[in-house]
């Protein structure tokens, strides 16, 4: 079921001055500008959202750069650690430090963490077929961490397209982490990857997979269900982190497919056996223009009343939405309940692309990659009614503060929220390679 959605966008668009305020007093801080080390050792440009420990630490990974990184392959990972008034950063890991990239390259997803303080990610590309890894960073007792591939993807056949799937972009999730619980590391891995899947000419648009351990030293992967690649109605490019809820049912988007190929919201239930049931809840963009949003990237938030929000990217209309699902199978009920403006002035930015944070209010707290009143994108917070802008990236000279944030916030008890932006920082000299590089914020709204 879809409700009508034209007369919606309509009112929210008319409304989007009385509905948008403007930022309050805000503390923004950077805690670190990328590629302040020679060649960039401490890598560049950030985009995942950070993970936050007990202790206070701030994990991540840069895209590129590092030790062994250059233009096309790399990749850090990264902590940093408050101390007093200031912060340190290290970095724990260096992609590329094995041959041909096999321990991997190109991180973009957040980190997770389990009760002995292990580390787990995903890197996109590198690994033995340059189809992408799966890996654990172990702290070692005297500071740093050990690291261990646990899945090289593309491995069932060895060839493309892969029929284990390859290209992890929205990292791992696993059952307590939507309630803020570590990993216990003993129970399965979900994730979904972006490129191959299945065994048919029809599949190889990407799959979503359990990750299970066995003993210490092994792990094996099973594709709980694969996308097609052409036609596909249940969609395609499995790009965003996946939500596991408490009965055991995965959520997740698709970039592409559906019957319109701008992208769908799915569910996957356990069916007993070890089989999983599929349906589609939601096919974007069903008549143009697209003014339900299209192209669906961040991470999906679900409410306690087991309701479903995410963003798309763009719309043909507007320049992005952020949506709410109602899951019921096919009966699901999608609306739109805040298009973003995308004009210069308003507050909320537009092009979201970042995971979204659901706090103990309800409040969804996001950033957007471009737009806002300084043409950076923009930190936003909505209530349910109303959307207030937090901050406005690039709102500093030559945007030593950074700008166009793919990462989504992380808070801490004290309501600090922290995030990173993929560009800026460093000294604000355009010929400088650290004014593209990227930085570590924190924000006291």
């Amino acid at each position: 079921m879809r409700i009508t959605l034209t007369n919606t966008l309509l009112a929210l668009m008319a409304l989007a001055w009385t509905l948008c305020t403007p930022a309050q007093a805000a503390t923004y801080k950077v805690l670190h500008s990328f590629c302040s080390a020679s060649n960039c050792r401490d890598g560049y440009w950030p985009q995942a959202t950070l993970l936050r420990d007990g202790a206070g630490n701030l994990y991540g990974t840069t895209l590129l750069g590092g030790r062994y990184g250059n233009t096309a392959q790399g990749g850090t990972i990264f902590r940093l650690s408050p101390h007093g008034s200031t912060w340190r950063f290290h970095v724990l890991h260096n992609f590329c430090v094995q041959a041909q990239c096999a321990d991997g390259s190109m991180p973009q997803s957040k980190l997770i963490i389990d009760n002995n303080g292990n580390l787990y990610g995903t890197a996109t590309r590198g690994g033995a077929n340059d189809s992408g890894v799966v890996y654990r960073l172990t702290p070692n007792g005297r500071g740093g961490f050990r690291f261990k591939l646990l899945y090289t993807f593309c491995a069932v056949n060895g060839a493309k397209p892969c029929l284990d799937g390859g290209g992890p972009q929205g990292g791992l999730t696993y059952a307590g982490a939507e309630t803020g619980l570590p990993y216990d590391g003993t129970s399965p891995l979900y994730g979904a990857v972006a490129i191959g899947g299945g065994g048919t000419p029809h599949d190889g648009g990407g799959a979503v997979y359990a990750l299970s351990p066995h003993g210490r030293m092994h792990w094996t992967e099973n594709v709980l269900h694969a996308f097609c690649l052409v036609d596909c109605s249940d969609g395609s490019e499995p790009v965003s982190r996946l939500l596991l809820d408490g009965a055991g049912n995965l959520f997740g988007t698709t970039y592409t497919g559906g019957d319109n190929d701008r992208g769908t919201v799915f569910e996957l239930s356990p069916a007993g056996g070890g089989s999983w049931s599929y349906a589609r809840l939601y096919s974007f963009c069903p008549s143009r223009p697209c003014t339900d949003g299209d192209l669906p990237r961040g991470a999906l938030v679900m409410d306690n009343q087991g309701n479903l929000f995410g963003t798309t990217y763009t719309s043909s209309s507007v320049n992005g939405v952020l949506f709410k699902v109602v899951p019921n199978g096919s009966s699901s009920v999608y609306g739109v309940v805040h298009a973003f403006c995308g004009v210069r002035n308003c507050v909320d930015g537009k092009s979201p692309l970042a995971d979204l944070f659901l706090d103990a209010s309800g409040n969804i707290v996001a950033t957007t990659s471009d737009g806002g009143p300084s043409h950076g994108g923009a930190i936003y917070r909505w209530d349910g009614t109303a959307m207030q802008g937090l901050y406005s990236f690039c709102s500093d000279t030559n945007c030593t503060g950074g700008y166009y944030s793919w990462s989504g916030v992380t808070p801490d008890p004290d309501g600090n929220l922290f995030g990173a932006a993929l560009y800026g920082g460093g000294n604000g000299v355009i010929n400088d390679p650290s004014y593209t590089a990227g930085v570590v914020y924190m924000l006291t709204p």
